[in-house]
């Protein structure tokens, strides 16, 4: 990537259905973002630990734990 480029908006998507996670997923990298799934907040933290932070968060707030 030449420094004139700009990376992808990065979106961390946590929810904890495959379904909704994967549909968010997908409609956002055709949009071209980056996506960052994750199905929990352990598997969140990890994420943000192992990367760069996350531009935005997609987060479902009724998940249990």
């Amino acid at each position: 990537m030449s420094c004139m480029e700009k990376s992808p908006t990065k979106i961390l998507v946590v929810d904890d259905d495959d379904e909704i996670r994967s549909l968010l997923q997908a409609v956002l990298t055709r949009e071209g973002f980056e996506v960052l799934p994750a199905k929990d907040a352990a598997a969140a933290r990890r994420v943000l630990a192992s990367r760069n932070a996350a531009d935005l968060i997609i987060l479902d707030i009724m998940m249990p734990g």
